[in-house]
């Protein structure tokens, strides 16, 4: 790095400049380098870093050669001990106690300014029965999925800025359809990204033009034509921007997941 020299890639101009006072300065900060300069100082701590590595570094972020994440240039330096990562996935059981536990996850890293995603894969269907429960029949993936995109817009709406969100859903949950049409009813789940697993035999029977069963726990519920459920994908897509792909074996068959692992759903930042 000692050989490089890190000129300014190009003047920061007026709309920069606003959306740096908007999000980025804390108390007493009026310029980029003073940004850059707290940021260095908070995350270059480690012996490894002498003068001249935090030199270099202080001078790649200055000229934006490199940008750190948000949250690290809002949160670095600050006595609250909040985050500096961005992007969290987080399990979604069916249980009422997992399912207000992960509420709680969203909110809490909302409240530092990072972004989430989760599965809908693992809660019953709307109006399956709940034993012990007093109501009786569940509300269904898609209700708890929009109760947590409207709790994150009230916990975010004064933050620096509103909080990511992914929703994923299996294409053979029995809740499908409902998912894939979910957004196209104005403010239903409006902060957040939707997008659907779909496996190699999935997009086999799309091409042959097959039936398919949709299941939860064992059980079959529904034979959906896997042409006509991608067709509404693409309508979707074509129409909203939503839902999005996951191709379930393609990240499943992958050199990054740890042995034993599923991952069944992104951060926003991890699909498109």
């Amino acid at each position: 790095m000692e050989d490089l020299k890190f000129v300014p890639v190009r003047r920061l101009d007026d709309m920069a400049k606003n959306v740096l006072k908007k999000r980025y300065f804390t108390d007493g900060e009026t310029k980029w380098k003073q940004v850059s300069q707290r940021v260095i100082d908070h995350v270059c701590r480690s012996e490894w870093w002498n003068e001249q590595r935090k030199s270099d570094a202080y001078d790649m972020l200055y000229n934006r050669y490199f940008l750190l994440n948000s949250p690290t240039l809002v949160n670095s330096g600050k006595k609250n001990h909040a985050g500096l990562s961005a992007c969290f996935v987080l399990p979604f059981e069916d249980t009422i106690e997992d399912i207000y536990k992960t509420k709680l996850d969203f909110a809490l890293i909302a409240r530092k300014g990072g972004g989430c995603g989760t599965t809908l894969s693992n809660i019953r269907p709307e109006g399956d029965k709940v034993n012990g429960s007093t109501h009786g029949f569940a509300g269904g993936a898609i209700k708890f999925a929009d109760t947590i995109s409207h709790d994150m817009e009230a916990i975010t709406q004064s933050g620096f800025r509103q909080m990511a969100i992914m929703f994923t859903m299996r294409v053979d949950h029995p809740d499908i359809l409902k998912f894939i049409t979910a957004k196209t009813e104005e403010g239903k789940i409006a902060n957040a990204n939707i997008s659907v697993v779909v496996s190699d035999e999935f997009m086999r029977k799309v091409e042959s033009g097959e039936d398919y069963w949709t299941v939860f726990n064992g059980k079959k519920y529904e034979k959906l034509n896997a042409k006509e459920v991608f067709d509404k994908i693409v309508d979707g897509a074509w129409t909203n921007g939503e839902p999005g792909l996951i191709f379930d074996d393609r990240i499943n068959d992958s050199p990054y997941t740890y042995a034993g692992v599923k991952i069944e759903a992104t951060n926003p930042c991890g699909t498109h």
